[in-house]
Order: structure tokens, then C-alpha cells, then sequence
């Protein structure tokens, strides 16, 4: 009841009666007004500390710390644990510096509920009657209970107080529990998994559960139910779509609300959260700040009674662990670190940050400190006391003041303004009280009661001879004499009152006084006893500042009608047919033969049974450019699903593999046989490369708001240059007006994005699109060519004209002739090396590759070594470098061959005796060197090079030179028996078993490191002195994305520009198809040889995982890039005559050659790189 009461004076006898001694004017005097200092933190809190912090859970103990306690993990792995901790728990003195203290649960007693494979998870943390109740899931399903008397233990184990086994009324895996007490003292439990979430009450000491069980929620992967009560009202926060896949977790805190701990629960638009249907209510979504899967929350207030999330996140950089041995076996685990964030409430809802989303860094921390802040350790210096003031300790609360009949514990500071106190009290003496005075100046001040002989929560504030009080009753079976929090807010002339168990917003008692006009929050804070009380962690600080306006929901710009579409027209949209009026800009990847139509002025397509997932890439998809700056696109669809897996809606495209879908999808309810939710499912499938093995093609679901027979969507796309990156975001809508944001998705940057549309997964449904809209939504263009598509379906040649060398974009260097060259008037060269270095100052240009001997039509079976041409700039002029002060009776150029043997000694070598120059009676001479490169690195010339196919072994080698790029050079110490690596099987026929190792050898350097680059898929690192490998056998293997199944490739180099990492191959393009329309492929076996491409893939790594290949250039296979003195990126070709259209007899005498391509990166952030193409393909902006 609230009352206010105007009344005289109250005389020193009746205070002092009461148990309130005032303060005299001297202590008001001494008093010494603080005000609290603001703190920052960052995401995650946990950081440095625990590798990861999953399902967190918080509690403020009563010693004053806080403590958070998580599901088991290997929380320790970075620092070299192999194993996990069960049921970790850290303790804090600020909510955001933490400290690893221990294990719930040990290794060696493992409670008799769990099963041998059994892992801990989402552990619940409660202090009930002066015991800390730890309920927490197990994998193996059930629930279990363990109580405590302190926050770290010991722990006594109560078994399983929610079965494995499927609890009657309640389909749902019995997981992802939470406790939740009511203001009438009733506890109950909710719990449930995938999809239900149920709640039962439990017992009186809260360690059974009893009467009937209902189910509260359901909706597809919801899970992780924890309830709040604030101002009557009953809030059921959950998270849904996905906790644990890495990058690809789609979790999103939601949250519905009731008149009742039972339900019904609704959504902020009325959703019933049993509906058949996603839900809205968005708590906590991903905002494209760097971290996804945010969800499996818990709650704290800090002092200042600001409410806080408690949850975890991960890492889109660093999302996942290697394979961790577990007791469940070796699982594959993402790193999922505690977070917090301030919990707003507005216009009734919980909501982040206003809506902001996560913090990553400089939010403003918690108050878990302030000008009045004590937990008695040091004393009762602070205080100044009246009556029998003594210390106390105990094993939980450490050291705690107690009152004795009518003593008094008032603060030496104060605090002006709007205020908030707390304390940890109790009663000692049957019929007592306990009070917390806050803004206490002389006779004026509120106080907040507990009292047992009214049995009621009430607070008082006096000012001058007004009183104004209210109350409210305590829960019947309310325990007085174990530690309760007690709070006491003064904000304006509101005054209120809360007692709980354990400031989880999980009130006992509330109750609120409007203050007597002209009474100001500006005072002490202090504890006063009737009958004897104690009280611990007594704080006065000034009041948050509630947070009552949402930050704004995205609008759209300026609508961009080359990018739009009213879906005016006839016929099927996309085919350029007669029929097809709807303009220009459609374009179909998988063009259906019938289906999609435009009529009445909509596009209606009926859905395929057709896929777009994983490796079952079947779905049409229509498909229309986007514009290259930010964008907001939005369509309007009717859709009439009703069975699984139908869907339709928006996608926004780069290929098959990498794609965000936002659809009306239709999804089975688990454990619920024959029922369907419809579901706004916004989608994210691309490589997730930070699993072990990688994952070529990954998915994961968001969940919107609740769709409608007609739902609107929107993608906001943004691009995130600093991060490399697309962050988009998606709303929908079930009248066109009211918009309901919810998470976002990142997509690193690669190819650009095309708008699209799908209507598929299986048949029988209708999706009618009424329009599709794109808006200017601002921000930089793209500063980079648009990309092309990748062909489909992957190992598909990409064989356009426009990825061809052309006159315009690449050019055959002409180099000096050497006598041999003279018949044919060029220089005859395959796999043509170009480089350029800055030696002394100065630019130096190096060009080599594989020639050939007078007499010969290949570089086979025998040639005479290597040539090395430099020039000083990239338009020469091209001259044999000068080697004749070294060898004046050989070639000018010639810097190494097996004709060199001879100047072997015992100290240096070389030419190897595998490498010599041999015969026999098939082809008489043999032994050639191909596919050389030359490198300038660390101050010496080095030049890597293979044995070809008829020498005594075959595989790649290394030279360094003791002089300048002319020589002499040697070969490497670790050449010396045979090439690099070991034998494999494989190569031609005129190789002898044994003697066959990895051709194609190459040299990559950055900083003060060198790699070798081998064959097809290999790489090592250099020793420091450059003359072996640090580890010459079983060498580390390329992170790549093969085509399946995967043809022979060859000529394997890496090339950094900027941040990324391009593997460049050569492969071969078979020639499919008819005449009229060829294809190409490069999977063997689907024709005959034609040309010789250059296949490239992009990694942030040197060893990957390397994303999908895509075809650099046509023709311009085993090559190499380089960047010239301008910046410019160039690739080499050399025109392959072995098979196919370099063969033909009118081109062949164009092939072998020294030829160089200028090279263009495109995408949205030059990530991809081509041949330049001409601005006529459309590559432009």
C-alpha cells in the first residue's frame, strides 16, 4: 500500500524509538559530498583471462565480488591446456576485471547423475535462504542441482532435478535451465531447448520441481529461457537460430512478456510466443560490430541500478578452437567469451543499448563502485555510529557491521543528486527491522524498512515535519535472518524500495513513495537497527540515468530506379524473350524452363524443388546488379507455404557459395511431429575457414520478427572497407508501416554482391513479389571494377573473351636474342618468370623462364640451363645480364646448367650429380631445367628451378649467388643429394620409379621469412641461413578449396597485395559444350585440352584456407605476378602449344613467348583479381 502522511514534527523520543537517530548539524557539517567517476570497458570482459566463457551467469556474493560461472570448455586452451575445465567460475570487484578461482564440478568427483560422456553446460547461479543454488544442464540431458555456502563451494551435489528423459507436457531437450522467484516467495524453473521452453514451480527450498508443467514458448532453435519481473510484469528472455557455429551463429536475445510466470508471453507486436511462428522482440542482435551469436543471457544491476546483460559472443576474427579433446570425445568448439551491456528499458521492453547492439570498447562500465562503497574489511573508519556498533565475519560475507537495538552506521561521505543505496542485511532478533537510510541530512532522509513484526517492505521520507511513506507485504514464508539485498533508489521526488534474494531482477518486494515537496536526494547513507541486524556491502552512489528513446531504425534514401523493378511487364523476366517486357537488368543463374511469371503487376513464382545449400546448388535465381555504394533493398511478398522447407525472398548474391538470403521459410518444429513454423530466416552460407578441417561451404540462420500472409522485407547492405567487409542488416514487416530491425550479418568482401530473388526448397507453394526497390543509402562507392560472377557450378572455366591478353592489356617484352634465337627472331620461352626488385636504390627488372636448344621443338629432352635478362624498366631495354667476366667462353645470360659441373669442388657444388647431363639409348641426351625464378632476398640473388622430366631426378632446386644476379651461383646445401621434399608417385613414364619429387618450385619471402613454394599444394619455410628447409620431409600442405574431383595442376605461386594472399595455378580448360555455345571446365575428363588458364584463390594467411578458384586469365597458365614501378599489378604468360587452341597451326608460332598482362583488382575491395578487362564488359563501376 502507498500512503502519505502530513503530519507534525515527530518528537527525538519517537525517532529514537523507531531506531532512526538522526544526524546532528556536526555530523552534517563532516559529512563530505563524492560523486562517482566514470569507467570504461571493452568486449568481451573476459578477455586475457579465459579463452571463452560460454552461457554466462552472475551474481554479486555476498562477500561483495561478483562471480560468473560458465559451461564447460577449454577455457585455457591458448595457454596450452589440452583439456576442459567443468563449470568454470571467475570472480570480479568491478563486473569487467576477472579472475579465474576455480571449477564448480572436479575432474576427480564427478556427480553419479552424469553419464561418461556427460559435459556441463548453462549453468544458473540463485542465492536462496542463505545457500548459492547452482542448477546447470548436462549434454547428455537433465538438470542438476548444486547448493554452496559461498560462491566457489563446496558444492554439494542434489542429482538430477529435471530427468534426461522427456518430461510429460514438455517436448524439448531438458537443457538451458534458469530459476526465477516471485515476489510471493514461489520459486520455478524453466528450462528447454530446441524448440519448447517450459516451466515448472518447484519446492519450497527450491530443490525439486512440483505441480504441473507448461509450456511457455516454442519456435525454431529457441532456447536458454531466464525471466525478470519489473513493474508487474513477468519477461521471458531467449535466444534463438544458433549458439555454437563460429562465425556462422545466428543467436539473437529476444524476449516476450506476461501477467503471469506461466504465459502467455507476447512479443512486443502481440506474438504469442506459442505461436507458430519466429517472434520479434529483439533484445540483443548482432550489429556488425565484429562479433556474432550473441545470446544465452543471464542479468545484473550494478550499483547505481543500471541493469545489465550477461551473455556471450564470438569473435567473427577468431571464432573457433582446433579440435579439443573432450569427455564426450574430440569436438570441434567455437570460442564463445562472456559480454555485458547496459540493459535499457524502454516504453516497457528490455533493449540493449537503446537498440545500439554490442559494445566492442569505450562504453561506459558498470557502477560497481562509488563515493559511499564498504564491504567493512578495513573497519568501521568510514562511519560514524550511535549505539553498539560491532564486526562480524563468516566464511561467505567475509567481514559485515553489526547493529545492535537502536545503533546507527551513517556514511562520512554523501551523495548528491538522484542516488541509489544498497546493502546486504539481515535480522538477528525475531520481530526486528533493519533499515537503509539514504540522502539522511539532520532530521531529513528516506529509509527503506524491512520489517518483520508488520512483515512488510516500507520506505519513509521525512522532510522538516512531512512524512510520506508506503509498503509493501513480504512474502509469507519471507526469511529474514538470511543476507537479502536491499535497495533504495531516490530519483526526482520517486522514492522506492526493493528487496530480493539476489538483484536479479527477481524483486521480493517493491513499493514507492512520492517524497514531501522540496525533498532532495543530498545526503548519507546508513543502516539502523531494531532488535539487531547486520549489514555488508553498503553503498551510496548517484542513480543511473534511465535511458528512455531508441536509437533511430535505418530509412531509406533516395530510391535508385536502374537498380528497381515494379514488375509491370509480361512473360518471364530475365530471358530476353518476346515475352519478356519487363526492361533490362534481369539476369537468371540456372534460368528456369518455366515457372516464374509476370501478371498483374507482380512477378508470381510458384517454388521450386530446387536447393540452394551447401554442394546442392540446384535453385534458380534472378538476379540484377546492386549499386557499389551502401544500399537498402525492399520487396513486398505473398506467400501461401504450408510445407516444409518452402521458401522465398530476397537474396543478396556473389555466387552459389556465398550468398545472404531473407525469406518467408517454412521449417519443421522439432520434437513436435506435423508442425510448421513460419519463419522470417535470414541466412548466411559462405567458407568458414577457422574449423579443422576448414569448411568449404558453412550456413547459419537468423531469426526475424513473425511473417504474415504478406510480409515486407529489407536488407540494409553496408560496406565495412576498414574491416573488409559487408554488414547487412534485415528488417520485415506485416503492414508496410511498422518495421521490425533485426541482426546482421557479415560478409567478408571478396566478389560484389547482385540483388536477387528465390522461391524454392520444394513445391507446391506461391511467392508473388509486388516490387523490388533499392535505395541510396550513402557511404563511399566501391573504389574497385565491379567483379564477375563466378561460373557455376565450381570447376567451371570462366573461358570469356574478355579474360583473354589482348594488345590492349599485355604485351611480349623484347628481349635481347641470344645466337640460338636468331633463326626464329624472338626469344622461344615457356613458364615466363618477370620480376622486379629494388637493388642499391634503383629498380631492377629480372626476366626468365624455360627455353630451348637449335634443334629442338621443345625444351626437352635436354636444354642448356638457365638465362637471366634484366632491364631497368619494364619497357627495357631487356639485355642478357652480363656473365662473362664469370665464364668468358659461355653464352652471355647462361647463369646456371648442368653443363657447370666442372666447377664442382669439395667445398662448393654447383651442379649435383642427380642434375648432370645423362644419356641412354630412347633419347641420348638428357637432363633440362625448367620453370626457373629469380629473387633478390636478404642482399643475395637466389634462383629456384626444377629438373624436368628426363633428368636423373625430377623436382625442384634452389642456387644462391656470391656475387650479383649474374652469379656465380650454387646450389644450396640441402640440393646437394636431391631435390626438395620427397619422392612421390606420379609424372611420365620416362621417369625411373624413385625418382620422381615435386616439380614447379618457387620462392616466397616476406620480412625477413622465406617459403618455398612447391608443385601444386606445398610450402615450407626456409631455414635463417636460406640452405634447407627447416623441415626438408613431410612438408606442410596449402589450405585450398578443390575442385571435385580435383585435376591435375601445376606452377603453384604466392603473391601479396595488400593484406591478401594469392595461390595462383595453372590448369588446363577442357572445351564442353557446341560449337555455338562452348563451355569449358576444368574437372578432367569432360573434353578435350584447349587452353592453358591461370587459376587463382585468396587467403588472409599464407597457408589459407585459400578461398574458391577463379579463372585470372585465359591462356595465361603457369605464371607469375609482380608489381612495377608504378604500382601496377602484371601477371606473365607465355601462350602453351601443347593442346588445344595454341596448338592450332595458324596460332602456334605466336606461342612461347616472354609475354606480361596488366592485371586489375575489382570487387568491392580489389579483392579479386583478372586480366584487365575492357570497360566494355561492364567492368566498370
Amino acid at each position: 500500500m502507498r500512503r502519505a502522511r502530513w503530519a507534525a514534527a515527530v518528537s527525538a523520543a519517537a525517532i529514537l524509538a523507531a531506531g532512526l537517530v538522526p544526524m546532528t548539524e556536526g555530523d552534517a557539517d563532516e559529512a563530505t559530498p563524492r560523486t562517482a567517476t566514470t569507467a570504461t570497458y571493452s568486449n568481451p570482459v573476459t578477455a586475457g583471462v579465459v579463452d571463452t566463457f560460454p552461457d554466462p551467469s552472475m551474481i554479486r556474493g555476498k562477500d561483495g565480488a561478483w562471480y560468473a560461472y560458465g559451461t564447460t570448455n577449454p577455457i585455457l586452451n591458448s595457454s596450452g591446456e589440452t583439456g576442459e575445465h567443468l563449470l568454470p567460475i571467475l570472480r570480479s570487484a568491478d563486473m569487467v576485471h576477472w579472475s579465474y578461482v576455480g571449477d564448480a564440478v572436479s575432474a576427480d568427483a564427478i556427480p553419479a547423475s552424469w553419464t561418461p560422456s556427460s559435459r556441463a553446460w548453462a549453468p544458473d547461479i540463485r542465492y536462496v535462504d542463505g545457500e548459492y543454488h547452482l542448477t546447470y544442464s548436462l549434454s547428455t540431458g537433465g538438470v542438476v542441482l548444486a547448493t554452496a555456502p559461498t560462491p566457489t563451494g563446496p558444492w554439494t551435489d542434489h542429482g538430477l532435478i529435471v530427468p534426461r528423459q522427456a518430461v510429460a507436457g514438455c517436448p524439448t531437450g531438458n537443457i538451458d535451465q534458469a530459476m526465477f522467484t516471485d515476489s510471493d516467495g514461489a520459486h520455478y524453473l524453466y528450462w528447454g531447448s530446441y524448440d519448447v521452453i517450459c516451466v515448472s514451480r518447484m519446492t519450497a527450498d527450491a530443490t525439486a520441481l512440483t505441480g504441473p508443467v507448461t509450456q511457455v514458448a516454442q519456435g525454431r532453435r529457441m532456447e536458454g529461457g531466464f525471466v525478470v519481473k519489473r513493474n508487474g510484469l513477468y519477461y521471458l528472455m531467449y535466444s534463438d537460430a544458433g549458439c555454437c557455429d563460429g562465425a556462422f551463429s545466428g543467436y539473437t536475445v529476444k524476449v516476450g512478456r506476461s501477467h503471469s510466470p506461466f504465459g502467455p508471453f507476447v512479443d512486443d507486436a502481440g506474438v504469442d510466443l506459442m505461436s507458430l511462428s519466429s517472434k520479434g522482440g529483439f533484445v540483443l542482435a548482432p550489429n556488425g560490430n565484429g562479433f556474432t551469436g550473441l545470446g544465452h543471457n543471464a542479468v545484473q544491476t550494478d550499483l547505481s541500478g543500471q541493469d545489465w546483460l550477461v551473455y556471450h559472443g564470438i569473435d567473427d576474427a577468431d571464432p573457433d578452437f582446433p579440435p579439443v579433446q573432450t569427455r564426450a570425445g574430440r569436438l570441434q568448439l567455437s570460442k564463445r567469451p562472456m559480454m555485458i551491456d547496459r540493459l535499457d528499458w524502454i516504453d516497457g521492453w528490455p533493449v540493449v543499448n537503446a537498440g545500439a547492439g554490442a559494445t566492442v570498447s569505450g562504453g561506459t562500465a558498470p557502477v560497481t563502485t562509488g563515493p559511499v562503497d564498504d564491504d567493512f574489511a578495513a573497519g568501521l573508519g568510514s562511519w560514524t555510529t550511535h549505539g553498539r556498533v560491532a564486526l562480524g565475519n563468516e566464511t561467505d560475507a567475509k567481514a559485515f557491521a553489526h547493529l545492535s537495538d537502536g545503533a546507527t552506521l551513517t556514511s562520512h561521505d554523501r551523495v548528491t543528486g538522484d542516488l541509489r543505496a544498497q546493502a546486504d542485511v539481515r535480522v538477528t532478533s525475531g520481530g526486528g527491522a533493519v533499515g537503509l537510510r539514504a540522502g539522511v541530512r539532520g532530521i531529513n532522509g528516506a529509509v527503506a524498512w524491512l520489517d518483520t513484526t508488520s512483515h512488510e517492505l516500507r520506505v519513509e521520507v521525512r522532510h522538516g515535519s512531512t512524512t510520506a511513506d508506503s509498503s509493501s507485504p513480504l512474502p509469507a514464508d519471507f526469511d529474514a535472518r538470511t543476507w537479502k539485498v536491499l535497495a533504495l533508489d531516490w530519483r526526482g521526488d520517486q522514492v522506492a524500495a526493493t528487496v530480493s534474494s539476489d538483484n536479479l531482477i527477481d524483486p521480493l518486494a517493491t513499493t514507492t513513495v512520492t517524497a514531501p515537496r522540496n525533498a532532495a536526494p543530498d545526503g548519507t547513507v546508513g543502516v539502523v537497527a531494531r532488535g539487531g541486524g547486520d549489514a555488508d556491502n553498503v553503498s551510496e552512489v548517484p542513480a543511473s540515468r534511465p535511458v528512455t528513446q531508441r536509437v533511430a531504425d535505418p530509412q531509406p534514401g533516395a530510391l535508385l530506379d536502374d537498380y528497381s523493378d515494379e514488375f509491370d511487364g509480361t512473360g518471364m523476366p530475365g530471358t530476353g524473350d518476346a515475352g519478356d517486357t519487363a526492361g533490362t537488368g534481369w539476369s537468371w543463374v540456372r534460368r528456369p524452363a518455366s515457372g516464374p511469371r509476370l501478371e498483374g503487376g507482380g512477378l508470381t513464382w510458384p517454388t521450386q524443388a530446387a536447393e540452394l545449400f551447401g554442394s546442392n546448388n540446384t535453385a534458380s535465381v534472378l538476379l540484377r546488379e546492386a549499386p557499389r555504394n551502401d544500399f537498402l533493398v525492399e520487396t513486398k511478398l505473398t506467400f501461401d507455404g504450408s510445407r516444409a522447407s518452402q521458401q522465398a525472398g530476397l537474396v543478396l548474391y556473389e555466387n552459389d557459395d556465398r550468398y545472404l538470403k531473407l525469406a518467408h521459410s517454412v521449417l519443421p518444429l522439432n520434437r513436435k511431429a506435423g508442425q510448421f513454423l513460419h519463419q522470417t530466416e535470414f541466412g548466411k552460407e559462405a567458407e568458414r575457414p577457422t574449423t579443422t578441417p576448414p569448411t568449404a561451404v558453412a550456413d547459419g540462420p537468423m531469426f526475424g520478427a513473425a511473417p504474415a500472409a504478406t510480409t515486407w522485407l529489407r536488407l540494409y547492405a553496408q560496406l565495412d572497407e576498414e574491416h573488409d567487409e559487408y554488414d547487412v542488416r534485415m528488417a520485415s514487416s506485416t503492414d508496410g508501416e511498422r518495421w521490425q530491425w533485426g541482426g546482421t550479418w557479415s560478409l567478408s568482401m571478396r566478389g560484389d554482391l547482385r540483388i536477387g530473388l528465390v522461391s524454392m526448397n520444394a513445391t507446391g507453394a506461391t511467392a508473388r513479389f509486388d516490387y523490388l526497390r533499392t535505395y541510396d543509402m550513402g557511404g563511399e562507392s566501391a573504389r574497385f571494377p565491379r567483379s564477375w560472377p563466378a561460373a557455376t557450378p565450381y570447376g567451371t572455366a570462366d573461358g570469356r573473351d574478355e579474360l583473354a591478353m589482348t594488345p590492349e592489356n599485355s604485351q611480349v617484352l623484347d628481349l635481347q636474342l641470344r645466337p640460338q634465337d636468331e633463326a626464329l627472331g624472338r626469344v622461344w620461352m615457356r613458364d615466363t618468370y618477370v620480376n622486379r626488385f629494388e637493388v642499391a636504390g634503383k629498380s631492377l627488372y629480372v626476366a626468365t623462364g624455360t627455353t630451348r636448344v637449335p634443334g629442338l621443338d621443345a625444351a626437352a629432352p635436354w636444354n642448356d640451363g638457365i638465362y637471366v635478362w634484366t632491364a631497368p624498366s619494364l619497357n627495357g631495354p631487356w639485355t642478357l645480364t652480363d656473365t662473362t667476366g664469370i665464364r668468358p667462353g659461355q653464352p652471355r645470360g647462361k647463369v646456371w646448367s648442368p653443363e657447370f659441373v666442372g666447377e664442382n669442388t669439395a667445398t662448393r657444388t654447383v651442379v649435383a650429380p642427380w642434375q648432370e647431363y645423362w644419356y641412354d639409348s630412347q633419347f641420348g641426351k638428357r637432363g633440362e631445367v625448367w620453370a626457373p625464378e629469380v629473387h633478390y632476398f636478404g642482399g643475395k640473388w637466389y634462383i629456384v628451378a626444377c629438373m624436368g622430366d628426363h633428368s636423373r631426378k625430377v623436382g625442384s632446386f634452389m642456387l644462391v649467388s656470391d656475387g650479383g644476379v649474374e652469379g656465380p651461383y650454387r646450389l644450396i646445401k640441402g640440393n646437394e643429394d636431391k631435390p626438395f621434399g620427397e619422392p612421390i608417385a606420379g609424372g611420365p613414364a620416362v621417369v625411373a620409379p624413385g625418382a620422381y619429387f615435386h616439380i614447379d618450385g618457387g620462392l616466397y619471402t616476406e620480412g625477413d621469412d622465406a617459403w618455398l613454394v612447391l608443385h601444386n599444394n606445398l610450402f615450407a619455410k626456409f631455414r635463417d641461413d636460406m640452405e634447407d628447409l627447416e623441415t626438408p620431409v613431410d612438408l606442410p600442405a596449402f589450405t585450398q578449396r578443390k575442385y571435385s574431383p580435383e585435376p591435375y595442376l601445376e606452377g603453384a605461386s604466392v603473391t601479396k597485395v595488400g593484406s591478401k594472399y594469392y595461390l595462383m595455378q595453372s590448369a588446363w580448360a577442357n572445351k564442353t559444350g557446341t560449337q555455338a555455345q562452348p563451355t569449358w571446365s576444368y574437372l578432367a575428363g569432360t573434353g578435350p585440352k584447349d587452353q592453358y588458364d591461370a587459376v587463382v584463390a585468396v587467403a588472409d594467411r599464407l597457408e589459407g584456407p585459400y578461398s574458391a578458384r577463379w579463372t585470372l586469365g585465359v591462356g595465361a597458365g603457369h605464371n607469375n605476378m609482380f608489381v612495377d614501378d608504378n604500382g601496377d599489378l602484371w601477371a606473365t604468360f607465355f601462350r602453351n602449344p601443347a593442346h588445344g587452341y595454341w596448338a592450332s597451326p595458324e596460332r602456334v608460332d605466336d606461342t612461347a613467348v616472354p609475354g606480361i598482362v596488366r592485371l586489375e583488382r575489382a570487387g568491392p575491395s580489389g579483392a579479386m583479381l583478372y586480366v584487365q578487362r575492357p570497360a566494355s564488359a561492364g567492368a566498370g563501376g
